[in-house]
């Protein structure tokens, strides 16, 4: 999954439930607008910078062509790059998730909330509610690499009922190495120690007695305190 400089590795995988669904997680390639300014930097439809009129140069040599253009005049200056110009997502791999005995949506992935990758790691995070659990990637290969667990809630409705996910879990994950940060349904943020095979949880607070689930959440590592939002307000949950 190497990636050169001015494009950004997309993980928003929600956005791509299709896939997921199926039990995979979907990496997708997303070229910055910086990036694309980079592969076409004459502005003219892709033409080399030494071009002048329709592709061709001032100082042509062959038939009038630029030495510098390739194919009808345009620049070989994105050579070696993932996509050029072209600024379409791009699926990189397909990485399949095993479903765990815990799984509460019959067999698939049906709810899934926020992802992280700790990129001092290369490791991908995501929080699987249909198999209460998180599931865990290397980002640099895109092999899976295991599944923690620690009770989450799972995709459960709340009583009485509310949203679709108030009282689900996990949620919001976020890692800062050794730590990683995980929140669940009942205003819960359980903490691992990420060098330990399993991880080894290390913290489980309750922020409020809310059933409903402590949401997204941030890591500020310059005062070690993770922040959490739970539904409706926010509270500083682990310090």
């Amino acid at each position: 999954m190497s990636r050169s400089p001015g494009t950004s590795l997309c993980v928003p995988i929600a956005r791509y439930g299709k896939f997921l669904g199926m039990g995979l997680v979907a990496s997708l390639l997303v070229l910055s607008t910086g990036h694309a300014q980079k592969a076409m930097p004459s502005g003219n439809n892709g033409q080399s910078n030494n071009a002048g009129n329709n592709g061709q140069s001032n100082n042509a040599g062959n038939n009038g062509q630029s030495s510098n253009a390739g194919n009808n005049g345009q620049s070989n200056n994105n050579s070696g790059q993932e996509a050029g110009a072209d600024r379409s997502l791009r699926l990189l791999t397909l990485v399949p998730v095993p479903v765990s005995t815990l799984n509460s949506t019959a067999g698939a992935m049906y709810s899934f909330d926020i992802s992280f990758v700790d990129q001092t790691t290369q490791t991908y995070y995501l929080a699987d509610r249909s198999n209460k659990a998180v599931d865990v990637v290397d980002a640099a290969t895109g092999q899976f690499r295991t599944q923690i667990f620690a009770d989450f809630k799972g995709f459960t409705p709340c009583s009485p009922p509310a949203g679709a996910n108030d009282c689900a879990g996990p949620n919001g994950v976020v890692a800062a190495f050794p730590w990683l940060f995980v929140t669940d349904g009942g205003s819960r943020v359980v903490s691992f120690d990420l060098r330990t095979t399993p991880p080894t949880k290390v913290g489980d607070v309750t922020t409020s007695s809310s059933p409903k689930r402590a949401d997204e959440l941030a890591y500020d590592r310059s005062m070690a305190s993770c922040w959490s939002s739970t539904t409706p307000t926010r509270h500083r949950s682990a310090g």
